[in-house]
């Protein structure tokens, strides 16, 4: 392409092969992998360069998945917020529908969660009038019922989140598009660990592993081998759990991504603080919310000030409190000020308030 002429034909071409680049790496080497920035920063130039409008709005939300899975999640916020006026102007619903799930991801990740809602909402009403399957890669309407399932959830309403995630796993297997369901099968083990359900969080984690392994999928095979080593640490095989959940997380930080580093880090602390273990803890949580800080990543917060709480008491009190049984938390879910508390007594029966 280089030896082309350089007109306003050829560089749309290279726009356009740029943009087709972007997600094959999401996919490949994850959201936060350096060539997706590099790809989608060249597309971004080369709309800048010709005044490309058209093209704009989906090159800030290749941008934007990047500064989702590396932060600051402020960054991808705004770049979505561009993306959204973009749209607005257009009037195309494909564009609108990226838009709007981007600021409801984002705003979960900052801990925004009634904002959150109201994007994903709007997301599942544009994504309900896509065709079906348009999307080759990850499927919009199954990204905003999973990330709605666990807004849902810490707004007080599991079994509405329970029913919402199922919906999402079922179209994802519906649409058969196994990026989509690797996806929909992380995000909803998580909802099965805030519902302290480690037998159907093991299940989902497993059948990820699997999946990711079989596609290659770097970044949810990641996770979902640490998700599987919290459910093993949850059912009493704590060693086995605490080698998975390093290993999970070791391999989702080397594809780039820094999304959801505080819960892992909070992970690894809380499963070896069961174990008798310690020494580790404070740094660890330390460093967890550095990055929280540094990247405004608050939807665990709160649990990593308990933890760190945890830490400091036995330090206070000696090491024998520090060999404890499984730990008693009498929260109740709420939104915070600034994040949530993410482990309530029990699940609840109608999912109300």
């Amino acid at each position: 392409m280089s030896e082309l002429p350089d007109t306003a034909e050829r560089t749309e071409r290279e726009i356009d092969f740029q943009m087709s680049l972007g997600p094959a790496f999401i996919a490949l080497k994850g959201h936060g992998a350096p060539e997706v920035r590099l790809t989608y920063s060249r597309a971004l130039e080369l709309c800048d360069k010709i005044g490309d409008a058209p093209r704009l709005s989906r090159v800030l939300a290749g941008l934007c998945a990047y500064y989702t899975a590396r932060g600051p999640y402020t960054t991808a916020y705004e770049m979505a917020e561009q993306a959204l006026l973009l749209a607005e102007r257009r009037d195309e619903p494909r564009l609108l529908l990226t838009a709007r799930t981007n600021l409801g991801v984002n705003a979960f990740l900052v801990g925004r969660f009634t904002t959150a809602q109201d994007h994903l909402k709007q997301g599942m009403a544009l994504a309900a009038a896509q065709p079906r399957g348009e999307s080759s890669s990850q499927d919009f309407g199954v990204t905003c019922r999973s990330y709605s399932a666990l807004t849902l959830f810490l707004l007080g309403y599991p079994d509405q989140a329970l029913e919402r995630g199922r919906e999402a796993v079922k179209l994802a297997r519906d649409l058969k598009q196994p990026f989509s369901l690797a996806f929909a099968l992380y995000i909803g083990s998580f909802l099965h660990k805030y519902r302290r359900e480690p037998e159907a969080m093991l299940a989902y984690a497993e059948e990820g592993v699997a999946l990711c392994e079989e596609q290659n999928f770097a970044l949810w095979l990641g996770g979902a081998t640490a998700q599987r080593g919290w459910a093993l640490v949850e059912l009493g095989h704590l060693e086995e759990g605490v080698s998975e959940i390093r290993r999970g997380m070791n391999a989702w930080l080397a594809t780039g991504a820094e999304v959801a580093k505080p819960y892992y880090l909070a992970l690894l602390t809380d499963a070896e603080l069961r174990m008798g273990r310690c020494a580790d803890g404070l740094r660890r949580l330390d460093e967890g919310l550095a990055v929280i800080e540094e990247l405004s990543d608050r939807f665990y917060e709160v649990e990593l000030h308990r933890l760190r709480g945890e830490l400091m008491l036995n330090q206070h009190f000696g090491a024998n409190r520090c060999a404890r049984s499984k730990p008693k938390r009498r929260c109740r879910t709420r939104e915070l000020s600034r994040s949530p508390v993410i482990n309530p007594p029990s699940h609840g029966s109608s999912g109300q308030r």
